[in-house]
């Protein structure tokens, strides 16, 4: 019989451990959790190293990495907040919804924003960086849709750690954030849009479970019996 005290929907666990040795993220929202781990690593391995010598150029400044900050909100209303740092990585929900799939179990399409934001920058040093959000969308569409890379997690799928069945990019917009209290410049930035596939409700294991099925053919070709004719006989056992 299911255990109807204890379930697992969309990755996380329920009820939710006590046990605060995990992020509350990841133990209510592993795919948040994973996404935000995964793009991170994707764009540092795949963007960073040609970002930071561009902005060393330009600017004389290097890029430590391209998530110095991470957020799971709309970064948006928090820009004047002193802690946050650029290059900025948001991942964020913005809708789920949940549909039949079968008859044993639901599953649910969840939308979520994909934010990287780049430091304020102005005139001539806002266009020298400006390439790297055309890069980092191409990254984040291939690695999203494959659901690996081999620099994360030793090549393991990233949907499979969160639970989910599939992910991938519909859309991506370049826009800009203003720069909050003094600080000059604005943030140039990647909006995408990400559609996670998440399976809710796991089948009853009250079903038994389908062993096996054998195909057993044969001809009707009796030369005595009138009532027979080549026929092709197809028996099915379970």
């Amino acid at each position: 019989m299911t255990d109807y005290d204890t379930f697992i929907e969309g990755g996380a666990e329920f009820p939710l451990t006590t046990d605060l040795d995990n992020s509350f993220l990841k133990d209510s929202d592993p795919t948040v959790y994973y996404a935000l781990e995964f793009f991170e690593s994707v764009l540092n391995t795949h963007l960073l190293p040609r970002l930071s010598r561009e902005s060393r150029r330009h600017n004389g400044k290097d890029i430590a990495s391209c998530a110095v900050s991470k957020m799971w909100v709309d970064p948006e209303p928090h820009l004047d907040a002193k802690d946050l740092k650029f290059p900025l990585l948001a991942v964020f929900r913005k809708r789920d919804e949940i549909a039949g799939q079968t008859v044993h179990f639901e599953k649910s399409t969840c939308t979520l924003n994909v934010v990287w934001s780049l430091p304020p920058l102005l005139g001539v040093l806002a266009q020298q960086l400006n390439p790297a959000l055309h890069a980092a969308a191409r990254i984040l569409n291939r690695t999203a849709t494959r659901g690996f890379d081999p620099a994360y997690a030793s090549g393991a799928n990233v949907w499979g750690l969160a639970g989910a069945q599939s992910a991938g990019f519909t859309s991506f917009e370049y826009g800009t954030f203003e720069a909050a209290g003094q600080v000059a410049g604005v943030h140039q930035a990647l909006i995408g849009t990400l559609v996670v596939v998440e399976r809710e409700m796991p089948i009853d294991d009250t079903f038994e479970a389908l062993g096996s099925i054998g195909l057993e053919v044969g001809v009707n070709d009796s030369e005595t019996d009138p009532l027979v004719t080549d026929d092709v006989e197809a028996d099915i056992i379970f």
